[in-house]
């Protein structure tokens, strides 16, 4: 019996309640991922389409229309009930209608109605087969699913609205993002999972696609718009047929508290993914993924829209292509091009004009480091040689006459001190007690005895010493340029040829003890900090390697006939340097009396503790009823306090990933740090000692499901020093920031004039002429002369009052207050002649 126009309007009203209130049932994560499987196998969808079908036939995979599977040669079998979705009334438009809607179409929407389809398990009929399940075929090959990601980063380059390239990322656990304000997606290369590469890939583009400056929704929360491009990657790789179970899709909860904010997010992320998709389909087409043996069967398609999957046809390249270019040898394709390179070391050449690009020959790749681009041959290609995306790139260099073997290096060669010294240590003076805040007496005691100087190109050298030998420097560059620099602003490498897993060292006293630190400025900010220091050995290793700890010991035990006693770990307060100091605990340094050396921490602002940090611990310790230092220790343990929760303590990657207060991959999944650290409260209120103390064995195990019986003992007793120290008398020094190194207290220390005191004072050049600055934009700074306002003498940059007074000091002008004349007197630089008389005597390590 045919309905009613009221029964049809009522059940159309229901039909739109029941979807809207789907939205809210997405809050539980595995459906929302149903949803999101439904939307890659229906990407032409509406979401409200999407919606409809999941709430009625939440298994479905392919539908199309009642005429469409007859032809098809499928039936719908008797007694299936029709999946009802929304389908366009189209209207052919007369000339009058033409002009009203300003259109010159001839064909137009007006209207929605429900239609009917059905989902291929409802029908039976002759076996049915698409591209996608060629496509999904192919790449359970590893090779395929690589050259796949390749072919969607060539699609996506050639698209050119952003631009994608590998470049090393040295943050732990990132494996790449999207920088909006140059529209560029960086890839690690690091990664060897092609798939997890792939998913990251859709990822990036996510954002890019949704995020960007001036695009609409680039102001929405942080978790929000990771939600959604993890969604977007989820859609793309659930097209393809590969689920990378790596997933993180909390923050849709938040959405579903409001079902318009739902409907909302979801129509952001089907825009987003149904190009991802088409580009993705025209990539693996490309590669030929798709070539079926019989006709592939259109299912469905959209009744909202029609998608044009052709990608155009030429000339598919081979995985041999692809495989040979990569092996090209870098420095021969560079030289052939007409780029000058230089040898830098052993493995590794810079450009001449460029001289932020570095190869790294043993590896074959590249970095262009004031660009932040990087990759292998055929990135080179695309960015240095003009050649359009990957599949130009491959073919040109496949058409070139390069050597496929690896660089042959010759031996590395031993030291030598090619590096010119100037005849003023000035600059490099200047740099250092000025920019850095080191004591100015240290200094010149160690110019004195040769271990540091400035060379031609004004680089401040520390020199290496071993035996009274030199066998390698460090170069501290004293030009401040951020653009070129990044975000150290200096140049900062390890000279040519310098001996491997080394340092520089000097002596005081007899040496007793060893302090090493990570870089030789913070070994001189320590020292001047503590300038009562005597009787031992102080060194930095460039870095946060053991070798280079145990090296730089024995080096001590060899030349002075002394093992250290102890070794005091000056490594900054970063999750990096504190598993240094967690694998040195492993090592075991002992002499041939078997006496044995004690690793002791010694990191900046160890015991500090931020008042955000205070707060959300002593929320969730009050929570569970326990002493917040309880918590204190434990995180301070596992985390060192980071704000992300990064890993500090050295745990094997699967045991971290399920570890209650780590972050498995922070910044890119929705995790909440304050149901983290009430779960590790009410574990510690729960595993007491007889004596009511935790029972941190216990508490590290349940922190940290599946560790080994030494790392649990080992972050046990972590916890408990912490603990032990926290609960001490003054043991915990409140900040507003914790000081990551050495130098950043020692520069605190000194109690420099802030940047407002520096720009009202007056500063003035020898000739006479006054001076004063100017803050133009945050860090931004002018010297503008006092008379002639109009007049710049010159623009800078800098970070912090050091910076600022040291670059004052380079354009040649003091400030005229007579306690910093004074000051300036009192670091005039030692005489030249004396440098010359030492520099005939070789190296002085005691001090």
């Amino acid at each position: 019996m045919a309905r009613t126009n009221a029964e049809i309007k009522a059940w159309e009203h229901e039909m739109a309640q029941r979807a809207t209130e789907q939205l809210s049932a997405l809050a539980d994560t595995q459906k929302f991922k149903q949803y999101l499987r439904q939307n890659a196998a229906f990407h032409g969808y509406s979401v409200r389409n999407v919606l409809l079908i999941n709430m009625q036939h939440p298994n479905a995979t392919r539908v199309a229309g009642f005429k469409q599977w007859d032809k098809l040669g499928r039936h719908i079998r008797k007694g299936e009930h029709a999946i009802k979705i929304t389908m366009p009334i189209v209207k052919k438009l007369t000339p009058e209608e033409q002009v009203k809607y300003k259109t010159t179409a001839e064909r137009a929407i007006v209207g929605y109605r429900y239609g009917s389809v059905f989902d291929v398990s409802q029908t039976n009929g002759k076996a049915l087969l698409s591209a996608t399940d060629f496509i999904k075929e192919r790449l359970g090959d590893h090779q395929n699913v690589e050259r796949l990601y390749h072919a969607v980063v060539d699609a996506i380059n050639t698209e050119g609205h952003v631009k994608v390239s590998e470049v090393p990322i040295d943050e732990p656990g990132v494996r790449g993002f999207f920088r909006p304000s140059t529209q560029e997606i960086v890839i690690s290369p690091q990664e060897t999972d092609a798939a997890m590469k792939l998913k990251t890939l859709f990822h990036e583009y996510g954002h890019s696609q949704l995020h960007g400056i001036g695009q609409a929704f680039a102001d929405r929360p942080r978790a929000w718009k990771e939600a959604q491009a993890e969604s977007v990657a989820y859609i793309a790789m659930q097209n393809i047929g590969i689920d990378t179970g790596d997933y993180s899709l909390g923050y849709v909860a938040t959405w579903a508290k409001d079902p318009k904010v739902m409907a909302q997010a979801l129509k952001e992320i089907n825009e987003a993914s149904v190009h991802t998709i088409e580009l993705s389909d025209q990539a693996a087409q490309a590669l030929g993924f798709d070539q079926a043996q019989t006709a592939e069967a259109t299912l469905n398609d959209a009744p909202e829209q029609t998608t044009n999957l052709n990608s155009g046809k030429r000339e598919r390249l081979t995985q041999s292509e692809i495989d040979r270019a990569r092996k090209l040898s870098l420095v021969e394709i560079a030289r052939s091009a007409g780029i000058d390179l230089k040898e830098d070391s052993r493995d590794y050449y810079r450009g001449v004009d460029h001289d932020s690009l570095v190869i790294d020959a043993k590896k074959n790749l590249w970095k262009w480091n004031s660009q932040n681009l990087g990759g292998g041959a055929i990135e080179f290609a695309t960015t240095f040689l003009d050649q359009k995306g990957f599949y130009q790139a491959v073919k040109f260099l496949n058409a070139g006459h390069y050597d496929e073997t690896k660089i042959q290096t010759a031996p590395k060669a031993a030291y030598h001190n090619y590096l010119k010294r100037a005849d003023s240590f000035d600059r490099a003076r200047d740099y250092l007690t000025i920019a850095r805040g080191i004591n100015h007496h240290l200094v010149d005691r160690l110019y004195q005895k040769g271990l540091i100087f400035q060379d031609s190109q004004n680089n401040l050298i520390f020199q290496w010493a071993r035996n009274g030998k030199a066998v390698g420097a460090s170069i501290q560059g004293t030009e401040i340029d951020f653009k070129q620099f990044g975000k150290r602003g200096t140049q900062k490498k390890i000279a040519a040829n310098s001996q491997s897993d080394f340092g520089f060292n000097f002596s005081l006293g007899k040496p007793q003890d060893l302090y090493v630190f990570e870089s030789p400025i913070d070994a001189l900010s320590y020292w001047t900090q503590h300038p009562e220091l005597t009787n031992c050995m102080i060194a930095s290793v460039d870095g946060t390697k053991v070798e280079s700890v145990v090296n730089v010991a024995v080096n001590m035990y060899k030349t002075k006939g002394q093992l250290p006693a102890n070794i005091y770990v000056g490594s900054d307060n970063d999750p990096a340097g504190h598993q240094l100091y967690d694998k040195l605990q492993d090592s075991i340094l002992a002499n041939t009396e078997a006496e044995v050396t004690t690793f002791k921490p010694l990191f900046p602002q160890d015991n500090a503790i931020t008042q955000t940090t205070y707060q959300g611990l002593k929320q969730a310790a009050d929570q569970a009823g326990i002493d917040w230092r309880e918590l204190a220790a434990a995180v301070k343990a596992t985390t060192n306090l980071s704000t992300n929760y990064q890993q500090a303590f050295p745990l094997p990657q699967a045991i971290a990933k399920s570890s209650v207060l780590i972050d498995p991959n922070p910044g890119k999944t929705n995790f909440n740090s304050d149901e983290a650290l009430l779960t590790a409260a009410k574990f510690i209120k729960a595993n007491r000692t007889s004596d009511n103390e935790p029972d941190w064995d216990a508490i590290t195990k349940k922190l940290n499901p599946g560790i080994e019986d030494h790392d649990r003992e080992h972050l046990a007793a972590k916890s408990s020093y912490y603990n032990t120290r926290y609960q001490a008398e003054n043991g915990i020094l409140a900040v507003t920031k914790i000081a990551k190194d050495w130098n950043e207290l020692a520069k605190l220390a000194q109690h420099p004039a802030t940047m407002d005191q520096q720009l009202e004072k007056t500063y003035r050049r020898e000739d006479g002429q006054t001076v004063k600055l100017i803050a133009k934009d945050q860090n931004q700074y002018a010297l503008v002369d006092r008379k002639q306002p109009d007049k710049v003498v010159g623009y800078f940059e800098a970070n912090d009052p050091q910076q600022c007074a040291y670059l004052i000091k380079q354009y040649g002008y003091n400030a005229v207050d007579k306690e910093d004349e004074q000051k300036y007197h009192q670091t005039q630089p030692v005489k030249p002649q004396q440098h010359k008389r030492q520099r005939a005597s070789g190296l002085e390590q005691s001090m």
